[in-house]
Parts: structure tokens; sequence; C-alpha cells
């Protein structure tokens, strides 16, 4: 495995868990191109690291969780740098949370005024512009 190091030059390393029984490391290394998404994810701190500090480059302690024994089972690199998870709104995923968004019946749209305007009957509310 060649392993690349952070733009600071520092290897960073994450504890990923995943219940064998669900995805095991032998899913993974049968996987296309042995490479797959991290998903299911709802705890926020979890899914922060995911999004905004994982990066390719880094390593992974794989860990099989909820078995016995529960241990680290194998090492990966992460190879895609964090996106959004395609199960978050999807009603038909088992990992969906219906408080995660909703329909909005009557469309909002944008103000003929201004892109940076939000109205309201007429009246213009500027929006403060993002610094």
């Amino acid at each position: 495995m060649v392993v690349k190091k952070q733009a600071n030059g520092k290897r960073r390393y994450w504890l990923m868990k995943s219940e064998p029984t669900v995805f095991s490391i032998t899913d993974l290394e049968k996987a296309r191109d042995k490479t797959t998404c991290w998903d299911g994810v709802r705890n926020y701190q979890a899914r922060n690291f995911l999004r905004d500090d994982i990066k390719p480059g880094d390593l992974v302690l794989f860990y099989h969780s909820n078995c016995e024994p529960s241990a680290i089972v194998g090492i990966a690199e992460v190879v895609k740098a964090g996106y959004p998870d395609h199960t978050a709104f999807d009603p038909t995923d088992k990992h969906y949370d219906p408080r995660s968004g909703h329909k909005i019946e009557k469309p909002l749209t944008a103000c003929p005024c201004d892109d940076d305007c939000l109205c309201k009957k007429g009246d213009c509310a500027k929006l403060p512009k993002k610094q």
C-alpha cells in the first residue's frame, strides 16, 4: 500500500467501525477497486469528521464492532475527500431520518429585485453578504 501524507507532512489515522454482518473487511476486499463509500453515519461529530477532516492519504483502522471479539481487522487508505452521504435524504434507505428535511408545499421563488433579497409581500429585506 502506498500511503500519501497530508500537505503538512503528517499522516493521520481514523478508527472506522462497522458490524461485520453489515459490511466487513472481506466485503471491502471484494468491492470494485476495493473501495466503497462510508454511509449511514448520523452522529454529527463523526459526520463532520468525514465531511471536513478525513482526507485522501489518511489511514483507516477498520474495526469490527458488535461481534466477538470486537477488534481492528484491517487497515485501509482514504482515496477520496468527503462528500454528502447519498443515503441522508432517501426515504427508502434504512438510514433515512425523516427529520432531516421535507418538501415545501409552496416553492419559495427568488425575488425579482435582487439576488441578495428575501422578499415578503413586496417588502424586500437585504440578506447579509457572506464574508
